[in-house]
């Protein structure tokens, strides 16, 4: 039984390095996006078909 946990052990450890440091990294992720002030977006209404509506006088 020793052994097998001795086998183990290493694997574990760096699998739970990386999980630490794959956490840390979203955690600061989620700091910075929160820190930039937020662009307004501007909406824009195009109307394709306006012209159609308009009656041309070719004369």
């Amino acid at each position: 039984m020793m052994s097998w946990i001795k086998e183990i052990s290493p694997i574990v450890g760096i699998g739970l390095l990386f999980g630490i440091a794959y956490e840390l990294v979203l955690w600061l992720a989620i700091k910075l996006d929160q820190s930039k002030p937020k662009k307004k977006e501007k909406i824009v209404i195009i109307k394709p078909f306006s012209d159609r509506n308009e009656e041309k006088n070719i004369a």
